[in-house]
C-alpha cells in the first residue's frame, strides 16, 4: 500500500467479494473546470448535491468498464479504455449510509465540451473551476475531499 497523503490510500484492488466498487469520472474542459453532476432527488445516494459521474460497477463488471458504462448511460458519451486513465482508488465508507465502498477515481484524458455531451441523469451539470466548488453549497463529501486533495 502507498500512502498519497493524510486521506487517500492508492493500492491494487481486486474485484471480487462482497465489496461494493464505485466508479467516478473526472472530465474537465478546455479551460481545466471540472464537469460536475447535480443529482437529482430520486438519487438513490446524495441525492440533490453536486458530484462526479459515475455509478456502481454491475455483477462482473470491473470499475473501468462501469465508468465507460456509466458515461454512456449519463452523458450519452461513448469512450474506450484508452480515453481514461485511472487516478486513485480508496476504500471510503458513506457519512450517510456507513457503507463501505472501493472508490475508483478515472480521468477523461482529453478535454470535452457541451458539444460532445447530453445530460442524461441527474437534474443538472456545470463546468466549474476549483475555486467556485470549494464556495458552492451541497457538494457531496466524497467529490469535496478530491477536489481539495487532487485537483488543481
Amino acid at each position: 500500500m502507498r500512502k498519497t497523503n493524510g486521506r487517500w490510500t492508492m493500492k491494487p484492488s481486486s474485484y471480487t467479494g462482497d465489496m461494493l466498487h464505485l466508479s467516478m469520472i473526472i472530465f474537465r474542459d478546455g479551460k481545466g473546470r471540472i464537469l460536475l453532476q447535480f443529482r437529482d432527488s430520486a438519487a438513490s445516494s446524495d441525492p440533490l448535491v453536486w458530484s462526479f459521474f459515475g455509478g456502481l460497477a454491475e455483477e462482473g463488471e470491473t470499475p473501468l468498464e462501469a465508468v465507460i458504462r456509466e458515461v454512456k448511460e449519463e452523458l450519452d458519451l461513448d469512450i474506450s479504455f484508452s480515453d481514461v486513465r485511472l487516478l486513485l482508488e480508496r476504500r471510503w465508507i458513506s457519512p450517510h449510509s456507513h457503507t463501505e465502498k472501493m472508490v475508483h477515481f478515472f480521468e477523461g484524458m482529453q478535454p470535452i465540451s457541451w458539444k460532445d455531451v447530453c445530460v442524461k441523469e441527474g437534474a443538472g451539470a456545470a463546468f466549474l473551476k476549483k475555486e467556485e466548488v470549494a464556495r458552492l453549497a451541497g457538494v457531496s463529501l466524497l467529490a469535496k475531499t478530491f477536489i481539495e486533495d487532487y485537483c488543481t
